[in-house]
Parts: structure tokens; C-alpha cells; sequence
């Protein structure tokens, strides 16, 4: 393993070539292409659900299961209820933004 910018390397198989069914939460983020602050961010704004998602195995070792991850990607096509709203909302903030940023110059 290189260690070029001292960052760990994460084997990019998937949880089943490895064989597990659990994904930590770098695995997670890096299986759908975010960074961890965009998750955390995500979780506050209810596009990623805050019960029933994480399984907690004990001090500080948090998983996301396969199954969970694979669902959470399916409803990513058609959200409801909260997670409708709360993607909205994130719309209608980016919107606000770019018009800030644009018309602030």
C-alpha cells in the first residue's frame, strides 16, 4: 500500500467481494461519490435518515449495511415525505445562493 499523501487507502471492492455486508461510513461515501462532510450535512437535512440507517456496534463503530445502502440509492429516484421536503429546501437554498453569489459581484 502507498502512503504518498498520507491518507489511508481503502480497498474499492465492494463489501461483498470482501465479504461483509457492512460498510463504514467512508466506504459508504465513497461508494456513492461524496465526501463525509456532504454526508453528515446530508443526515442534518434528512436526505440521509437519522433512525433505522447507521447500525451502531459499540464505541465510536458505526456501519451502514449493504441492504440499507442499496435502498437508500433506489428512493434517491423518487423521495417522500421529509426527505421530499428536505430536498426542496436544499434546492431552494442552492438557488438563494447562486443568486447571492452572482449578484454580489
Amino acid at each position: 500500500m502507498s502512503n504518498d499523501n498520507n491518507k489511508k487507502e481503502v480497498d474499492l471492492r465492494s463489501p461483498l467481494e470482501k465479504g461483509r455486508l457492512l460498510l463504514s461510513i467512508t466506504e459508504f461515501c465513497q461508494c456513492v461519490g461524496i465526501s463525509r462532510v456532504t454526508y453528515y450535512a446530508w443526515k442534518r437535512e434528512g436526505i440521509i435518515p437519522a433512525e433505522g440507517f447507521e447500525t451502531r456496534l459499540g464505541a465510536g463503530i458505526v456501519r451502514i449495511s449493504f441492504e440499507a445502502m442499496l435502498a437508500w440509492m433506489r428512493a434517491r429516484g423518487a423521495p417522500v415525505g421529509d426527505e421530499l421536503l428536505a430536498v426542496q429546501q436544499q434546492i431552494e437554498r442552492r438557488k438563494e445562493h447562486s443568486h447571492i453569489a452572482v449578484g454580489g459581484r
